[in-house]
Parts: C-alpha cells; structure tokens; sequence
C-alpha cells in the first residue's frame, strides 16, 4: 500500500508519498520557497502496525472537518486542513494506492478543438471530487482551447489549476510534456495526446477516443512534426557482432607443449 499527501498552496501543489517504513517517525519539509510561505513547515508523522498517522506541533494544527485531529489514522480521500503558527493555510489530501506505479489512459486529441473539465454533466472530462460535503471542483474547471499559437489551458475555477505544481493565472499556453492537476485529477499534455490517471469519479466523454498507436510522433508548440518518435518500450540498443576470421594460435612447441597437454588432460578429467 502506497500512500501519498497532496499538499495545496494559493499558488502551488505538490505530492510527498510516505516512506516504506515500519512503527517509525518521519517528517515531511514543506518549502516555504515552492509554496510562497511565510516559513517552511516541517509536518510530523508516524507509521504503527501499517497506519499512518499525523503528530502535532506547537508549530502547526491539523484540522480535519473543522475539529483538531487526534491522531486518529489516516483515511483514504480524505481532506485536512494544515495551518502554520504563522497562519499559513494548506489543504492536505491523502490517497491510498495498491502501487505507486501510476497508469495513465491515452486520448488522441488531435481533432479536438475544445476540451472542458468540470463535475458538471456534459463536460468532456467530468471529473468530481468532494469531501464532508463540500465539492472542491467547479462545474466548469477548466477549458483547452486548440488555437493557431498551440493549446491554450483557461482556468475557470474557484478552487485552482496547477501546471508542473505551480497555480495557472488565467490563461497558459501548454507545452508537450506539461503535467495538470486539479484536486486530484492529474493529466499530462502531450501535443495531439491527452494522458489521464485513472481515478475514481471519472468520466471521459466518448467523443474523445482512446489513443490506440504504439509510438507517437513529437510535434513541436506549433503543432509541426519533428520527425522524432516516442514508443512506450525503448527500443533496444544492440552492439554489433563481429565478424570475420580469428586465428588461433599453435600448440606451443618444446616442453611448454607437453606441460599445456597435461593441463589439458587434467581440466579434462575433472569435467568428466
């Protein structure tokens, strides 16, 4: 079991999964240049018998449901709320995963002019995530707009966009490889093809379709082909045999030759 910590700022996100550890300690450091806080925050926490819990600080509270946790184990989904002595807020999400190997669906987007993210029904990408009753995504999250100048991701939302873990304000040109989380949903851009995680309350519209080659071809931010190609395995790079004649050399001739046939003799008797 893989669990991982999804920690919010105003203008940053990122993912700490916890150690493979056994009835231990370890502490989280919450870097108060990727978040733009106040101070950095080093959060507690603590693994007994295969639940994990938080520990408090005089330096911070975790909250959960607006109620001081009690160390009370870790749950699946669930959402807290981490604020610093300095005031500093950061919403805490923790998942729970069989693997921390991540599987991601591919949709060919290549004809696609518009994509929009949201809970509400109809959206291309109907995706919902809400906790002690309150929905963290907007009905319309997001949209992707396919422009002259390449794909253009609009935040429509109250709650945030994150590109490569930094907040979008308002409008941002995406570029092949960009990663997009939204409260736990996360995709990767990656030109006329739409990498989604697998998750729960997920929808993809069936106008998309699934992406069914086995390589893809790079085009660059205007969309033109590179002539480079990306497949899911390397391919393998073999060294070239040799070839041609090998010598090999006589018998020596004297005595060395009646010392190599003895060795030879005694190798002989010792593999049969």
């Amino acid at each position: 079991m893989s669990v991982v910590l999804s920690v919010y700022s105003q203008s940053a996100y990122k993912e700490f999964v916890l150690p493979a550890i056994h009835n231990a300690e370890t502490v989280l450091v919450i870097d108060r240049r990727v978040f733009h806080l106040k101070d950095s925050i080093e959060l507690r926490l603590e693994e007994m018998d295969g639940n994990w819990t938080f520990l408090q600080s005089p330096h911070y509270e975790i909250t959960e449901n607006s109620e001081t946790d009690s160390g009370s184990s870790l749950k699946d989904q669930a959402t807290y709320i981490l604020r610093s002595e300095r005031d500093d807020f950061l919403p805490v999400i923790v998942q729970m995963k069989e693997t921390s190997f991540t599987n991601y669906l591919k949709y060919d987007i290549s004809d696609i002019k518009e994509i929009t993210v949201g809970c509400k029904e109809g959206t291309s990408i109907c995706y919902s995530y809400r906790y002690a009753g309150r929905q963290y995504i907007s009905k319309l999250h997001l949209i992707l707009h396919r422009t002259s100048d390449g794909m253009i991701l609009e935040d429509t939302s109250t709650n945030g966009v994150f590109v490569n873990d930094i907040r979008v304000e308002g409008e941002q040109r995406l570029i092949f490889g960009d990663q997009i989380h939204l409260w736990g949903l996360d995709m990767v851009f990656l030109g006329n093809i739409l990498a989604v995680r697998k998750g729960k309350n997920l929808t993809v519209s069936e106008t998309i379709p699934e992406w069914k080659n086995d390589q893809l071809e790079i085009t660059d931010d205007q969309g033109k082909k590179s002539g480079r190609k990306l497949y899911h395995r390397a391919p393998r790079n073999l060294q070239t045999l040799e070839t041609g004649t090998i010598e090999i050399e006589d018998f020596p001739a004297g005595r060395l030759a009646g010392i190599y046939l003895a060795l030879r003799q005694k190798i002989y008797e010792g593999v049969s």
